[in-house]
Order: C-alpha cells, then structure tokens, then sequence
C-alpha cells in the first residue's frame, strides 16, 4: 500500500491532489469489500482455539492453509471438503500414541480415547482381573502413553492332600503361596523350593508335616521256667506258680504328614509292673503201667515190616478235640499209644509195633500223612517236640 501511495504524494498541483484522493477511496473501498468477503472461522484443538478470518473455500484449505495436519486417526468436527462458512468452530482432536507391551511383545495404537477404559474398548483389548495392567483404567491417554500389561495364569497347587488351582503372573513360589492366603510352616515340604520362579506349567506342591507326643501301653510276657517232679506221674505237667504278665508305658515321639503316620521314635519306657514268673512242674514217675508199656519196644516176630518217616502230635493242642478218627479218645487216655497212617499202606485199626515207640493201634490219620508217612501220638507237647521227625521201623502185626 504504501509503494502505491509514495508515487501520488509526489503531486504538487490541486488536480494531482484531486487524483490522489479519488485513489485513496477507491483502495479503501476494494480492501473493505475484500475484508468482508472472509469467513470468520474458530479452529480449537487440545485445549486451545483461534479465530481466523479466511478466504480459503473449505476446511481443508483452511487447515492446509495453517499448515495443520489431520491424521486417519484424528476426530475433525466437519469434513476436509465441507465449505467455510462465517461462524463456524472446527474442533480438531489429534489422536495419541499409545505403546501397548503385552508379555513382551510390543504394539503401538493411535487413539482419541480420553482415558485407557475407553481406550481398550475401542480396540477390543480385554484382560481379566488377575492381570496386571500397568495402567488404572481412568488414566488419562496422553501423547507417548506406553502400557505394560502380563497375562495371569493357572498354577495348580496341592496343598496337604487338597488341590485347586490359583491364577498368577508369576514370581517365587514362596510369593505365590501368601497371596493365596496358603499358611506354610518351617517344617512343611515344599516342591519346588520356596524360592523358585514360578512359570507357566508349573504347579506347587506342599506336604504339611506335624509331629505329635503320644504315650501307649504295653504288655510284658511271662517266663516260664520248668523243674522236674518225681512224685508226678511221667508225661504229665503241672503249674506250680502261675504266671502273671507285666506291663509298661511307651512315650513315642510321631511325625505325620498330610495327617498319615510316617515316623513313629520311641523316646521314653517306663515299667508299671514287673511280669511274674510262671513255674510248670514237669513229672518224672514211672507207673508200673508204663514200665509194662517199655517192654513193648523190642521188635515182635513176625509180620510185614516198613521202614517209614515219623512225626509226632498231641492231643494237648489248641483247636484238637483230642478224639482220632477212629473214636478214641485220647483228651481221656494221654498215655494211650495210637499212631496216624494213610490207611491205603496201614489198614485203621491194625495192630503196629513201632522203633522206639512200641507197640500201638493204627487209629486215626492226617492230612499230611500219605504213603510212607506216620504220626505218632504222645502225652504232651514236651515229648513230641523231643521226637521231633525220624525215619522208624514199622511192622504190621496184625
């Protein structure tokens, strides 16, 4: 303006200030006309906003204009292409970057989202309770936003003899157990090791051990001690002093785990009462009955003779009716010489002369007694442990 103006005041005569004047209007007039062709415009974005007045036609011309960049991403209140118009108030909201890092591996968004709830919702983000998310969902989005985000996972734990499964991100197993509230004393087993890292697969283990004091009971068995007697009858017995057990008191030092016995330490034994002695008379007379019986010994003339394996019973056993199988009852007659056989070698009811034995009748069997097989019976348990099993001498009289 003024390059135009400096030439005309160089007129010094009254028309050349006629002319000057005329001019002077006419610019005027023209920059007026322009100035109110413009459209007042107001552009507002992240918190700021100016007024503009503008000759460009549309909205992008404007922004292109102001040297403004509008992202994909950006929310812009009126499209590029829509004519300006006086009065009108664009609203620019420039999208953010967000740096997302799930389990390490990185992803970058562009968001207009006004906080990380919205956020994760716009971009189908879903991550449950037991993540950790390094952000609160009302935390404001800002340029550079960068969250940290590592997915929980199932641990299976057996904890004393009960099992369920806990969600965690990690860390030591020790860390692990207290979050869940699982009490763990210093002598309960733990696998892995309170201070192993926990992964993905892995599972806990803990075996509760307690121990606990306890105080039993116990019998102690008599002695029996035995001693000759010539005025009883040989063969017989007879308790003289009868036998009395004892008993003492066991402290025992347990150790359970998971509630079961695994260890069991005797730590204190104290007697009550001492056992009493049991004294068994053992007789040693010889009846004329029985000397008589000796005589039979010598081997008879005569008759089929066996050379056969012997053994020896008792009817004075626990469970024995004392009655053979042929009738006799030997409970009644101890002394009664009767011997068991397989009746298909030794007929029942034969008269037999044994080695050693005597005389006796073939009157009863055994399970056990098959072919060569005999059984010899005595007065009492003593003399058929004396006995013991020999091979004998046997022949059939009649």
């Amino acid at each position: 303006m003024n390059n135009f103006i400096k030439p005309l005041l160089a007129l010094k005569t009254k028309s050349g200030y006629s002319i000057f004047s005329v001019l002077i209007v006419v610019v005027f007039s023209v920059w007026g006309i322009s100035d109110a062709l413009k459209a007042e415009v107001t552009y507002a974005a992240d918190g700021n906003s100016q007024t503009i007045k503008s000759s460009n036609d549309t909205v992008g011309d404007l922004l292109e204009d102001l040297e403004i960049d509008v992202t994909k991403e950006d929310l812009l209140s009126h499209e590029v292409d829509e004519i300006l118009e006086d009065g009108m108030k664009i609203e620019h909201i420039k999208a953010k970057e967000i740096t997302v890092i799930i389990d390490g591996d990185e992803k970058t968004y562009h968001s207009t989202a006004d906080n990380v709830e919205t956020f994760f919702k716009e971009e189908n983000l879903d991550f449950s309770k037991e993540d950790d998310v390094s952000q609160a969902p009302s935390t404001k989005v800002k340029e550079g936003l960068v969250i940290n985000v590592t997915k929980a996972f199932e641990v299976p734990v057996n904890y004393a003899g009960e099992k369920e499964t806990v969600w965690t991100t990690g860390g030591s197993v020790e860390e692990i157990l207290s979050e869940h509230d699982f009490e763990v004393k210093a002598a309960d087993k733990v696998k892995p090791a309170k201070e192993e890292q926990i992964e993905a697969g892995s599972s806990i283990k803990v075996t509760e051990v307690t121990e606990k004091t306890v105080t039993e009971k116990e019998s102690i068995n008599f002695k029996t001690k035995e001693k000759e007697d010539d005025k009883l009858e040989k063969g017989t017995e007879k308790v003289v002093q009868k036998g009395k057990k004892g008993s003492l008191e066991k402290t025992y030092n347990i150790v359970l785990e998971n509630g079961k016995e695994v260890e069991k330490t005797e730590i204190d034994k104290k007697v009550l009462s001492e056992a009493k002695e049991e004294v068994l008379a053992i007789g040693t007379k010889v009846t004329p009955k029985e000397t008589e019986n000796n005589k039979s010994t010598s081997e008879p003339s005569g008759g089929q003779t066996k050379t056969m394996e012997a053994t020896a019973y008792t009817a004075e056993c626990t469970g024995c009716s004392g009655i053979t199988a042929t009738g006799i009852n030997l409970s009644s007659n101890p002394n009664k010489k009767v011997v068991a056989v397989d009746p298909s070698v030794i007929p029942l009811g034969s008269k037999v002369w044994v080695s050693g034995y005597g005389e006796a009748i073939a009157g009863d069997t055994g399970g056990d007694i098959k072919g060569n097989r005999i059984d010899l019976h005595f007065p009492n348990k003593q003399a058929a442990y004396s006995f013991g099993r020999q091979a004998v001498t046997v022949k059939v009289i009649n």
